[in-house]
């Protein structure tokens, strides 16, 4: 078992045969894995295309982990390390839940983009204090926050700084069973949170699109999205995971990539929460465009522009609660 101060990379990843790697990890913890069942029982198009020797084999070693592609196939570091994969076993969602309504709580930028991106596919109902209740467009519907806890699968779309306050709001209400999810651009904090106060009571699954309404402004297709799992996740939490994951590359065409709370910080310390602050800097020394700008400073312009149309709430939340920051 990993504990929380260790930083553990895999060092080698060597192909033994057929689908079987051998890997090798930064504390001298050796692990032997065959992918073979995995994929034969997998129903996702981006996971059965590495029944291709050819492609199964075009593996690298990226951020202390193993992907294929830019992550288009990966696995949790810690089912790796441990020698456990997600099991694709699990059955189908459809066989143990149906998903006709969505909650959303929380209706700003994200909210939004979510509650528009699924009505088409659900009937959403968004509680946000300042709504009146009623019909927001169509399949979309401003609701009390006990009706939005009565749907199939509740999101918590709420700035982070908001999110303990209001996940112990809505756990007295929620009934039992009923899944839920965040967007927060951070993870570990998120699904402590989570786990504290809905675990075992509900399936929880820490969830971050890597967009917003800037870049999905013509949809979420090759963008990515990640799924943070729990490692001792429930039937109920693997179905729900198998579930958003077909949804999102099914419907969306987005990347669905799988890791622990733990590696998503690591990594947007440096991908996500850099580059907002470095784009908030560029803002306040006053760059502007000329008719003369460098292609390398065009880079820097869009950074400063993508940095301010977010929140200056998200800029602060997530150097307050990513512990790699």
């Amino acid at each position: 078992m990993i504990t929380a101060t260790e930083i553990i990379s895999i060092s080698k990843a060597q192909l033994l045969g057929a689908y079987t790697i051998q890997f090798e990890f930064t504390d001298g913890t050796e692990q032997i894995i065959d992918f073979e069942p995995f994929l034969h029982s997998a129903n996702n198009e981006m996971v059965t295309k590495y029944l291709s020797l050819q492609e199964f084999s075009k593996f690298e070693i990226k951020h202390r982990n193993i992907s294929w592609n830019d992550y288009e196939m990966c696995f949790p570091f810690t089912s790796l390390y441990e020698g456990k994969l997600l099991s694709p076993h699990c059955p189908s969602i459809n066989n143990r839940m149906t998903v006709h309504t969505i909650g959303i709580i929380g209706y700003g930028r994200f909210g939004k983009l979510l509650a528009a991106s699924l009505s088409p596919d659900f009937q959403v109902r968004v509680f946000e204090p300042e709504l009146l209740h009623g019909t927001l467009a169509a399949s979309m519907n401003a609701v009390s926050m006990a009706v939005a806890l009565q749907s199939d699968c509740v999101f918590v779309c709420v700035p982070i700084i908001q999110f303990d306050t209001v996940v112990q709001a809505i756990a007295p209400l929620l009934p039992a069973g009923t899944p839920v999810l965040d967007v927060c651009s951070v993870k570990i904090y998120p699904a402590q949170v989570l786990r504290k106060h809905l675990r075992p009571k509900a399936p929880i699954l820490p969830t971050h699109p890597m967009f917003g309404p800037v870049s999905a402004k013509e949809g979420w297709a090759d963008l990515p999205f990640v799924l943070c799992p729990e490692d001792d996740a429930t039937p109920d939490e693997i179905s729900l995971v198998e579930f958003w994951s077909n949804y999102i590359t099914s419907k969306h065409q987005a990347r669905v990539i799988t890791m622990s709370a733990d590696e998503h910080d690591r990594i947007t310390a440096y991908n996500l929460c850099l580059t907002q602050l470095l784009g908030r800097v560029l803002g306040n020394i006053g760059i502007q465009s000329s008719p003369i700008d460098a292609q390398s400073f065009k880079h820097l312009l869009s950074m400063k522009d993508m940095s301010y149309s977010d929140s200056m709430d998200l800029l602060i939340g997530m150097h307050r609660y990513n512990p790699y920051s």
